[in-house]
């Protein structure tokens, strides 16, 4: 169009975005510094407002999205879900001629979807032109008028959403998924895992707590999971649940003079941090970001052996042959000597679990493991948990913000609840 300035009048809303906005925050960070410094960082206000004045109708649009509480807070505590919505509003107030919208509604709990499709909708039907970008058919919003078709780089139909949806290349979008393999590569000498008492549970937490600046996350946590528990953890965005991964897995130095205990044994009682950290198998989008430029798939995959993001030593030809091996299993064999920052973000998060599986984990920890996933991606990776609990002695411990989206293995589903004084528990669903 005339005088059209993608610079100026194009607002981005994007995983991308999201990432870049943290990473400037970590970048800027003083409190490491001395140990009196406190930085809290970059506010969602700040984030939101970009330096410019707040709109007279801000105050009550942050009250209708939800992030009203979060203002004040430093971006990097808030949960994936939150911060989803802080670029959300951030791009509505931009006042942009063109939104571009890369999967608005994904890490967003129920409750908050419904919230950003009605607000977005609204926007839509209001006049600003949009431009979705979706991986999922269920996701496709309301007003959208047009749909474009890509598949491997090349547009394969456009047209009337009506007429698209009809048509052969929708039907055909999402071809059938592989075969799963008949057996998975064995575990390294003295790499499998396995739980020594059988009659002692793999987690036992009592009465856990957690905050940060002052902010209290946790409160009072009870958590238990037996031998044969292939666990689901669901609740609302910023509930807590990424909380609770982190001081389990050893990646939270909170978890000290907790009770705590991982496999019979308290934390804090002896065990290194390392050996706390080799019992679990982690696939989460944390993970995925933090692999920046330079690995190859086959090295994320080796870098699973030495619990590191990475790799930073040499490794030798039966760490390779196990890993290619995995890759193999996995149908991606043929990208072993891709790097993996050039992979597709399906084929990345199946590496990742090559990763974590490679030195066969008593726990594999899936933190939001579909998100960011088309729906075809996001079968075949539900497929591969099923599969890895049908051949191995790995138990699962899912998390989601979708509790109807789940592997058939779980057979236990527990729920984060607000309760009465404003904090959240666990339930049994």
């Amino acid at each position: 169009a005339d005088g059209f300035e993608p610079g100026r009048d194009i607002a981005w809303v994007s995983f991308e975005l999201q990432k870049a906005l943290c990473e400037r925050d970590q970048h800027l960070d003083m409190s490491e510094l001395s140990e009196a410094a406190f930085d809290k960082g970059t506010s969602a206000r700040q984030a939101i407002l970009r330096g410019k004045p707040e709109p007279g109708n801000f105050n009550s649009l942050c009250r209708r999205y939800g992030v009203a509480p979060l203002l004040e807070t430093g971006i990097r505590y808030l949960s994936s879900g939150e911060m989803r919505k802080i670029i959300i509003l951030r791009g509505l107030l931009q006042d942009a001629r063109l939104l571009v919208l890369d999967d608005p509604l994904e890490g967003l709990d129920r409750n908050s979807r419904r919230v950003v499709a009605d607000m977005l909708e609204q926007a839509m039907d209001n006049g600003q032109q949009t431009l979705l970008l979706t991986r999922r058919k269920k996701d496709l919003l309301r007003p959208v008028s047009h749909i474009l078709l890509i598949e491997g780089l090349h547009i394969t139909a456009s047209g009337c959403r009506d007429a698209i949806e009809g048509s052969d290349a929708w039907r055909q979008l999402f071809p059938p998924l592989p075969e799963l393999p008949a057996s998975l590569p064995p575990a390294l000498p003295g790499r499998a895992r396995t739980v020594a008492q059988p009659q002692v549970p793999l987690i036992e937490a009592h009465d856990i707590c957690a905050s940060y600046q002052g902010k209290t996350v946790l409160q009072g946590i009870e958590l238990t999971v037996q031998r044969g528990q292939q666990t689901a953890i669901s609740g609302p965005n910023g509930c807590g649940k990424s909380t609770l991964l982190n001081l389990v897995c050893g990646e939270n130095h909170k978890a000290y003079g907790q009770n705590l205990k991982l496999f019979g044994r308290l934390r804090g009682s002896g065990e290194t941090l390392w050996q706390v950290k080799s019992s679990f198998g982690v696939v989460s989008n944390q993970v995925q970001a933090k692999y920046i430029r330079g690995w190859s798939a086959l090295e994320v995959v080796i870098s699973g052996l030495h619990n590191s993001i990475g790799l930073y030593e040499r490794y030798g030809a039966a760490e390779e042959k196990a890993a290619r091996r995995w890759l193999q299993a996995l149908q991606l064999g043929d990208l072993a000597g891709e790097l993996f920052h050039a992979l597709s973000f399906g084929q990345q998060r199946v590496v990742l679990l090559a990763r974590a599986m490679i030195a066969y984990p008593p726990i594999l920890v899936l933190d939001e493991p579909c998100t960011g996933l088309d729906d075809y991606n996001r079968e075949w990776v539900l497929r591969l948990v099923d599969h890895i609990v049908d051949l191995t002695d790995t138990h699962i411990l899912y998390v989601t913000h979708l509790a109807d989206e789940l592997p058939r293995c779980i057979n236990r589903q527990l729920e984060f609840i607000l309760r009465g004084d404003g904090f959240y528990q666990l339930r049994d669903r």
